[in-house]
């Protein structure tokens, strides 16, 4: 392989970059499919979250064919030709189409892979998949959640997890 280690690369305007590893193709896999490497070895396969070894570690942004090199980003920013990306928003792996993700958290089980940050822009933020066991309702942002009938409201007391600035809200109702 072409490849001795863990690479990175910048585009132009790019002030991020992506960090990078070899791997090779254990199947024929299209450019941006989420995938795995099984432990110890130096092939990648298309990534599926419904079994436990086959979780994303990685996403290919190229095309390539069984036996070929292979370049997989574990992190960092990326381009995604074919955009379509809704900026902001958290992205997760698909529950049932293999290597693909969606934009909406799945019910009790996922795994976070990172945020869109404009239609092109994709911050590969990959996580440890997660079991939910309540059923507390969760939104991607305040508009879904305000679309969804919940209010927001605002008061001076002060939340040390929020970002500088912003002031967790009470509602006025539960005083």
């Amino acid at each position: 392989m072409g490849y001795t280690g863990v690479k990175t690369y910048r585009t132009f305007g790019d002030p991020s970059f992506a960090t990078k590893g070899p791997g090779v193709y254990g199947q024929d896999i299209l450019a941006f499919k989420w995938v795995y490497m099984p432990d110890g070895a130096t092939s990648i396969f298309i990534g599926d979250v419904r079994d436990p070894v086959k979780r994303y570690t990685g996403l290919v942004i190229y095309d390539g064919l069984v036996g070929e090199e292979a370049v997989m980003v574990f992190g960092g920013e990326v381009e995604m030709t074919a955009g379509g990306l809704s900026p902001g928003q958290i992205y997760y792996a698909h529950p049932s189409t293999p290597g693909a993700i969606t934009k909406t958290r799945p019910p009790g089980e996922y795994q976070v892979v990172g945020i869109a940050v404009t239609e092109f822009r994709f911050l590969v933020a990959i996580q440890d998949f997660v079991t939910i066991f309540d059923s507390l309702p969760y939104y991607n942002n305040d508009k879904d959640a305000f679309d969804a009938g919940f209010e927001i409201y605002k008061s001076g007391t002060a939340h040390e997890s929020l970002p500088y600035g912003v002031k967790k809200e009470v509602d006025p109702r539960t005083i």
